[in-house]
């Protein structure tokens, strides 16, 4: 859910994404580890992460165990989901730097609980293919892909 006007800590307090996306390896019996600066304990301090380098803070949120290996980035949104132009260069870095373990996106849209995974590498394809142009974010004027989840119905996950 996009929650931008609240601080990161605030964010991560009430992260549903990361519940859900913790539930859904369950039921798929997927071994995971929580690996993200959001398992990280702050004790209640922002300011710790003051001066962390970029490349930390944007650490996949998990590490898929089960083979294939690989990051696990979770995003919720409600039917379209903003894609930060800024953010894509941190992940392109997780996506390369420690092959061949590469980087999955799981966005989760709580407008119905569905689920949506797809690797980094087509996310290039679905903006040039869809047409897509980063437009600036009312919150805060970063630049975001606005990306409909009715483009992305062949990255939907079955539930069971």
């Amino acid at each position: 859910m996009s929650n931008q006007n609240q601080s990161y800590l605030t964010r991560i307090a009430n992260d549903k994404s990361h519940e859900m996306a913790e539930k859904y390896f369950k039921k798929k019996q997927i071994a995971y580890a929580d690996y993200g600066i959001k398992s990280v304990e702050f004790m209640g301090n922002q300011m710790a992460l003051a001066g962390l380098n970029k490349l930390i803070l944007k650490t996949p949120d998990f590490i898929v165990l089960t083979p294939p290996k690989k990051f696990i980035e979770v995003k919720g949104c409600k039917r379209e989901f903003n894609l930060k132009v800024d953010d894509l260069k941190y992940y392109h870095y997780w996506n390369t730097a420690f092959e061949p373990m590469f980087l999955e996106i799981m966005v989760i849209d709580f407008s119905n609980n569905d689920v949506y995974i797809f690797p980094l590498d087509h996310i290039n394809r679905l903006i040039l293919d869809n047409h897509y142009v980063p437009k600036p974010y009312e919150n805060d004027g970063k630049l975001r892909y606005i990306i409909p989840l009715s483009d992305w119905q062949q990255y939907k996950k079955e539930i069971v």
